[in-house]
């Protein structure tokens, strides 16, 4: 028994192991492919480029002409996604459930408690013309972002609307076990002025003058990048994380598959000792 229990044991840490190898691997080969990337020290560089398309890096702040509102926050913002979840609790068991805030009638309504659910009403995501900027002049549009975009959105308001429920509607609700509590509403945004990391292609579009005074332009023809990754870090610390992320898998991968050995080893031994 002790030899089949060290067997699965090392089968089991092998296979953590290759799991760990696996993992490492596509943090190496992201980390490989963001190396690929030009790094522009200045938009103004873009007057330069002569190949395209081609891949670089750029670091700027979030700007455009013609920004959204957001509904919620006012914020001018570059990007908008707004959510909407119905929220509704549902009775309990006695001694379960999250503690709710007292009811209609003053007692708590935790005994027995009110467990809270929601559901997605509706999910919209709007983003206007916009590009990124660093002072010296020349800004680079940004073409067909999303969803690549979205990791940089942040929480900019949250707000939950009440039913509106008449007394009696929210008794008889309460009665049944199940009452609503309104609907919660969500503003996440890429913010005007945002420092962001973008990498992607810079490709020649069709010219957009009026929402574009200072990009660049070759041929008659507008210069923009469409962006593959993106971040709020720079590019050299979004290339530390991914290999040092890379080192940690590899280092767990050696050491499962080291551990496994051992275990197995030791379980060829034991079997050994078993069949005397």
């Amino acid at each position: 028994m002790a030899a089949e229990a060290l067997l699965w044991a090392g089968l089991a840490s092998i296979a953590t192991s290759g799991w760990c190898w696996l993992a490492g691997r596509d943090d190496s080969r992201l980390a490989g492919q963001l190396k690929e990337y030009e790094q522009l020290r200045s938009l103004k560089d873009l007057k330069k480029q002569q190949v395209l398309p081609r891949l670089i890096a750029v670091r700027g702040r979030v700007s455009s002409r013609h920004p959204l509102a957001g509904e919620l926050s006012g914020q001018r913002a570059a990007i908008i996604e707004i959510t909407e979840h119905q929220v509704t609790e549902k009775r309990a068991a006695s001694g379960t459930g999250t503690q709710a805030t007292p009811s209609t009638n003053g007692t708590a309504a935790g005994i027995p408690g009110w467990t809270r659910q929601s559901c997605l009403l509706r999910s919209e995501t709007t983003e206007t013309n916009w590009s990124l900027a660093d002072g010296s002049g020349v800004e680079l549009p940004i073409e067909r972002g999303l969803p690549v975009t979205r990791t940089l959105l942040k929480q900019a308001a949250s707000r939950l609307m009440p039913s509106g429920q008449k007394g009696r509607d929210r008794q008889a609700e309460e009665e049944m076990g199940e009452r609503t509590v309104g609907v919660e509403r969500s503003e996440r945004a890429l913010v005007l002025g945002s420092v962001v990391t973008m990498a992607g292609v810079l490709e020649c579009t069709v010219d957009y003058p009026a929402a574009f005074q200072t990009a660049p332009r070759a041929g008659g023809q507008m210069l923009s990048l469409r962006p593959i990754y993106c971040s709020r870090k720079p590019m050299p610390e979004m290339i530390r994380e991914a290999q040092l992320v890379a080192d940690i898998w590899q280092f767990e991968a050696g050491l499962c598959g080291a551990v496994g050995g051992g275990l197995l080893v030791w379980a060829a031994l034991e079997h050994a000792k078993e069949q005397r």
